[in-house]
């Protein structure tokens, strides 16, 4: 026990060791009551009398009046982030989130080097990806989706979402905005206000995703709204791998004819960059137009008569329509105007329309009747 008005001769460590942190000087805090250290304020080294003392200095006196000590140390806890950190994602107030293994990470808010271990919440599953929307972090498992919220990183509540999708591609995950889309087994999640959600249930079978899109390869970019997935690897051949996009909005699934390496978004310029083989291009900035091949959805149902159709676009250039009936085409047209004109004769109870070419198209209208149109 020290008592007021003695001097305490102090040995501390030679200095920070062989790893070079640029520290110059070090600080000496001591405690009158358990867990809280206030600051040394005046420590005599060789005759010197500072706060600061420098590295290197290995004894010293600590000769500060209890009525001078200064500022309580804020830092207890505080430690260094684990070397396998990964996924770190910054959530509003400067809380950094990240992690590893199973475990989820926070770091102080504004403070980046400091990650508190009792800040630390553990999953049931290996994480692969983080996302934030709001005030809570999104996290993509090898299991079940779980979310995380609140306002301080030391009373953050982890939350397991009940529906098992797992995340089986960690460059999948991408933050929408109000929420995060990742590629699981079965199709494309949506995870938004605490809820999971297999977007593409009713565009594609999980069979044919898990074998048209290769999901464990898919790497994605989030731009003007919509979801940008490539699928694949480099050294595949071109039928093996390709890219899509999807908008949650509209729930529209589109095929691409291309594949890139990488893909970001630049805010500045809010453009979209590929990086496809040594070259990197732009999103929508070429002059000459993307071909394109559009198929509806299979309208089924009783026998149903569609005699008249009509087509509106920006131009009349390149546009070719089909029609299926039955799984079987029943006409294909170039379209040069946006008069109506007539179908085939005939009922069925499976139709599908297609659009094929370049041109710009606002409105497909199909009816019984010319009249209707």
């Amino acid at each position: 026990m020290v008592k007021p008005g003695e001097t305490v001769d102090i040995t501390v460590g030679a200095g920070p060791g062989a790893v070079d942190l640029n520290i110059t000087h070090y600080r000496i805090y001591t405690s009158t009551q358990i867990g809280v250290y206030q600051l040394c304020t005046q420590i005599n080294n060789a005759g010197t009398v500072a706060t600061d003392t420098p590295v290197g200095v290995t004894t010293v006196v600590d000769e500060t009046p209890l009525d001078q000590r200064g500022e309580i140390l804020q830092t207890i806890g505080w430690v260094a982030p684990p070397n396998n950190l990964q996924g770190m994602v910054v959530l509003p107030g400067g809380v950094a989130a990240g992690f590893s293994g199973k475990e989820l990470m926070f770091s102080e808010p504004y403070h980046l080097y400091a990650w508190p271990a009792a800040y630390r919440l553990a999953v049931e599953y290996d994480i692969q990806s983080l996302a934030v929307a709001a005030n809570s972090v999104i996290i993509a498992t090898e299991g079940y989706p779980y979310v995380a919220f609140g306002t301080e990183p030391s009373a953050m509540t982890l939350e397991r979402l009940d529906t098992a999708h797992a995340c089986i591609s960690k460059r999948s995950m991408v933050d929408m905005g109000d929420m995060a889309l990742y590629a699981s087994p079965d199709g494309l999640v949506r995870i938004a206000g605490g809820r999971a959600e297999l977007m593409t249930r009713n565009i594609i079978n999980p069979e044919d995703w898990r074998q048209r899109f290769k999901p464990q390869t898919i790497h994605a970019c989030f731009h003007d709204g919509r979801y940008f997935g490539f699928y694949g690897d480099s050294a595949d051949s071109a039928d093996e791998k390709g890219g899509f996009i999807f908008s949650p909005d509209s729930g529209t699934f589109t095929e691409l004819g291309t594949y890139a390496d990488a893909c970001y978004r630049d805010l500045q310029d809010d453009s979209l960059y590929l990086a496809i083989g040594d070259t990197i291009k732009a999103w929508d900035k070429g002059a000459a137009l993307m071909p394109y091949r559009w198929r509806s959805k299979v309208f089924q149902g009783k026998p149903a008569l569609f005699s008249s159709a009509r087509i509106m676009a920006d131009s009349y250039t390149d546009l070719v329509f089909r029609v299926f009936r039955d799984e079987q085409q029943i006409l294909e047209l170039p379209v040069t105007s946006d008069r109506g004109f007539r179908l085939p004769a005939g009922r069925g109870s499976r139709w599908q329309f297609e659009l094929a070419g370049t041109d710009t198209v606002t409105a497909l209208i199909v009816a019984s009747s010319m009249a209707e149109l």
